[in-house]
């Protein structure tokens, strides 16, 4: 992103964050990267709940554009999109530096493909895609990590009470 496209951003989130009514709002983008900082080291760290959300994330992400069968490979390229903090924060190893140049590699051919090809005449939402879901329906209410055979009433994760 350029620094304009950055200061934009920063602002919109301000906005919004005043719009919430979220004080100490830090006034610069560079107040707020040190902020963030500070934060994550305090905060962005190991917890086995992290492991199981982290786990059910990358599947659904995985599920929405790649075969059960091809995990295996998604992963680690998913893995490769991430800072080494977050992903030693789910209980993961961070990549090798040559899968992550790899996948890094990949997506730049992947950009400059996509500039060579004709502009799209219409949109493919991802929306719009059958996907597996609850073939029975399901109430709102009946969502979440449950004991099995209770649903409604919710498990909290390993070591929280």
């Amino acid at each position: 992103m350029t620094g304009r496209e950055q200061a934009a951003w920063f602002n919109s989130y301000v906005a919004l964050g005043r719009a919430m009514g979220i004080t100490d709002i830090p006034a610069a983008l560079d107040d707020l990267r040190t902020l963030r900082e500070r934060i994550e080291a305090e905060r962005m760290v190991y917890a086995p709940s992290n492991r199981i959300i982290a786990d059910a994330t990358l599947d659904l992400l995985l599920g929405m554009y790649v075969p059960r069968w091809l995990y295996w490979l998604g992963r680690p390229v998913l893995l490769a999109l991430c800072d080494d903090q977050l992903v030693t924060a789910i209980g993961r190893t961070p990549q090798r530096v040559w899968v992550r140049g790899l996948v890094a590699g990949a997506m730049g051919l992947r950009r400059r493909a996509l500039r060579l090809l004709p502009e799209r005449w219409s949109l493919r939402l991802i929306t719009r895609r059958r996907t597996p879901t609850y073939p029975k329906a399901y109430t709102i209410a009946g969502l979440g990590t449950f004991a099995p055979g209770d649903a409604g009433a919710t498990v909290p994760p390993p070591g929280v009470d």
